[in-house]
């Protein structure tokens, strides 16, 4: 991960001299577990990002903007990356949805396990999902996968807090936030 993300920092322009302290506040880290009073031995981390330090979040949207861009080149492909939340989505002609839409969504699906495969990245299957939001009275029930695992339908999903449902209702989701409730008053 190391290399790609200072290759993928390179290619953005940015100075060597940047790149050089970039480096060396990504290597050679060590970490340490502890349970109760005890440690365990110190071990250099090969991967990942310094936890809680400001540039971390930087150079992880750095590292994973490539993505949404080939996301968004497969045709009926849209897409929405915050930090490590990612959504993408198809709209489809009533005719045929189903296959449609699992047509669609299986090249993007493919798509993100090839770049994954060449970024060192790894998505938590059990936390993956999908959800149908038809404009047709029949819901779709098209058979996702992911690296030969199947994906689960869900009626309803969070994002950035926000709860939506089949019917792309949020609403009831918006009214739980003290913010929304205060500024709809004004």
């Amino acid at each position: 991960m190391k290399e790609n993300l200072l290759l993928k920092l390179l290619r953005s322009g940015i100075r060597s001299n940047l790149i050089q302290w970039l480096e060396s506040f990504i290597s050679h880290r060590a970490c340490k577990v502890r349970y109760g009073e005890y440690y365990s031995k110190s071990h250099i981390l090969q991967a990942g990002l310094p936890l809680g330090a400001v540039t971390s979040c930087t150079l992880f949207n750095l590292y994973i903007n490539s993505l949404n861009g080939e996301l968004n080149s497969i045709p009926g492909i849209k897409c929405l990356l915050y930090a490590d939340d990612l959504v993408f989505w198809t709209e489809v002609d009533k005719r045929k949805a189903e296959d449609k839409t699992e047509q669609t969504l299986s090249k993007a699906l493919a798509i993100l396990e090839e770049w994954c495969e060449r970024n060192n990245m790894k998505i938590n299957t059990s936390k993956t999902a999908f959800q149908s939001f038809p404009l047709i009275h029949k819901t779709i029930h098209p058979s996702l996968r992911y690296k030969g695992t199947a994906l689960s339908q869900s009626n309803e999903f969070k994002y950035l807090g926000v709860t939506f449902d089949n019917k792309l209702n949020c609403l009831a989701s918006l009214k739980a936030h003290k913010y929304f409730e205060r500024s709809s008053r004004k």
